[in-house]
């Protein structure tokens, strides 16, 4: 079984590609599982930036293959002043971190100020690091519609999920299996290819020191 690190904090993130990526032998190890707290300031003006930044942090304070994916958002009919960009999250001050409901609430106000529903483009990017050589970068774009009735059914930690569809389907992307999504055949695509050209290998030893080396430190802290 490979192993590879994914650079989130983000539970539903974890959960969804952990999901997508069962039935190949890849297993993702979280930042919980090694008992990793990163605090990353994604302060890049781009999905590139900021998803380079976050796989080299933790691949430089973990030693394991590390990847990361960030996102931007552009919504048709809002002014260049009005767009979420890099800042999808980041809707309250810097001190304060906007609940999920707050997001829904904030972005169902756009959309109305320009209709019931407009279309939107996600700009995406994934970022693998496996060694001191640069990383390597998927990019892709996913357009989608946007909503101002929300689906009664919403993601945790992904909240704009529940006011936005696929364009195929018209389903809500809270109502999808995860293995119908687009984003994740994109991400799908890219992390099996890198796998199977066999260059990335994480074995158990070095996730187990790292576990170890976590361990310690927490205890120097407590002490």
């Amino acid at each position: 079984m490979k192993k590879i690190l994914f650079g989130t904090a983000n539970k539903e993130k974890i959960r969804h590609v952990r999901h997508i990526l069962s039935p190949f032998s890849i297993e993702i190890i979280d930042p919980i599982q090694l008992g990793l707290k990163l605090d990353v300031t994604e302060d890049g003006d781009t999905p590139e930036k900021n998803a380079i930044k976050k796989a080299i942090a933790y691949y430089q304070t973990s030693g394991l293959p590390s990847f990361a994916i960030d996102s931007g958002l552009e919504i048709n009919g809002l002014s260049n002043e009005e767009q979420p960009d890099v800042f999808v999250r980041r809707i309250c001050s810097q001190e304060q971190k906007a609940t999920d409901q707050q997001i829904i609430d904030h972005y169902v106000k756009k959309i109305r100020s320009v209709d019931d529903s407009t279309f939107g483009t996600w700009h995406n990017c994934i970022a693998l690091v496996y060694s001191e050589a640069a990383p390597l970068l998927h990019s892709w774009q996913m357009e989608v519609l946007f909503t101002s009735n929300q689906s009664q059914k919403t993601t945790p930690g992904a909240p704009l999920n529940s006011i936005m569809c696929d364009l195929d389907s018209r389903c809500y992307f809270s109502d999808m299996a995860y293995m119908d999504r687009p984003d994740s055949r994109a991400i799908m695509s890219f992390l099996i290819a890198i796998w199977m050209s066999g260059k990335i290998v994480a074995p158990a030893s070095a996730i187990a020191a790292v576990r170890r080396k976590c361990s310690l430190s927490s205890k120097r802290k407590t002490t």
